[in-house]
């Protein structure tokens, strides 16, 4: 199978590939030189160029987004052009180019938060921009379901090694290690799953060949409060993590695994074994060690 990959040097995205080339022909899309045979350097904030892309292929796998997440309005531009507007591109690409299934990375954010487990059928109310411009990408893709299996996939908070610090459980690892307060709303903070990157690359590649189209959570097998996480870490690293009460939180950020299990596979890596190596990682960062 020929597939190409965007976002082909990012956290997913150089696992997947690796994943992927012992089966495939991968032709690896990112600003950067991916390890792929087939490395393509693109920046996508600055258009598709078609001309540097295969004339056929079988699959698209669209992770790139745009890292200025945070950064809204002053990059609000950068955020459309990648998550949106490349999108838009790559799914004409797609049809052209004769290619049977197009799997989109989206975002478990897109529902917002809520007090109940969310489902692939909950209702979207993603809470900013960033997680707007996702939900823009997966109504372009699934106006595409008549010309190929097209699959959103919404991750619930992926970590791992070698993810950047910005990141969500990253963050809360840095966190605690330097005794920055941690703010838990009653009773233990907001409930989340969030999923290793092992699960993750392993649920992409089974969206490759599974008989489906339509939209699926990836999530982690164990639901816990922020409080549980936090003293996860502390153990791991052998600090006490500092935290404030606050306010009622809106909610939780649950993803179901029903679907996923069903379809692509359970999670395997429990959150207690899975955050170790983001532990280990940390404490070895010289600005960690001279706190």
């Amino acid at each position: 199978m020929q597939i190409l990959v965007t976002g082909a040097a990012g956290f997913i995205g150089s696992r997947l590939l690796a994943q992927l080339t012992q089966e495939h022909e991968v032709f690896g899309l990112s600003r950067r030189p991916s390890a792929s045979s087939h490395s393509i350097q693109m920046d996508l904030s600055s258009g598709l160029d078609t001309a540097a892309l295969p004339q056929h292929i079988d699959a698209v796998m669209h992770l790139a987004q745009s890292d200025h997440y945070r950064e809204f309005p002053e990059r609000a531009d950068h955020i459309y052009a990648v998550n949106v507007e490349s999108t838009f591109r790559l799914l004409e690409y797609a049809r052209r180019a004769g290619a049977k299934r197009f799997v989109l990375a989206s975002s478990g954010g897109v529902y917002g938060y809520a007090k109940e487990v969310l489902t692939e059928s909950a209702a979207l109310r993603p809470p900013d921009f960033y997680l707007r411009s996702k939900q823009l990408a997966e109504n372009l893709l699934f106006a595409y379901e008549s010309y190929f299996a097209s699959i959103a996939v919404r991750p619930f908070f992926v970590y791992g090694a070698g993810q950047r610090p910005t990141m969500f459980i990253p963050r809360l690892v840095r966190n605690v290690l330097l005794d920055r307060p941690i703010t838990l709303s009653p009773p233990d903070g907001l409930l989340v799953n969030p999923i290793h990157v092992g699960d993750a690359v392993r649920a992409f590649t089974a969206a490759l060949t599974a008989d489906f189209s339509g939209a699926i959570n990836i999530a982690g097998p164990d639901v816990l409060s922020l409080g549980e996480v936090v003293r996860i870490i502390g153990h791991n690293v052998g600090r006490e993590p500092v935290v404030e009460r606050v306010a009622d939180a809106p909610g939780n950020v649950i993803g179901d695994v029903a679907l996923m299990s069903r379809i692509l596979g359970p999670p395997a890596v429990r959150f207690s074994e899975g955050v170790v190596e983001v532990c280990r990682e940390a404490t070895a960062e010289p600005a960690i060690e001279g706190r």
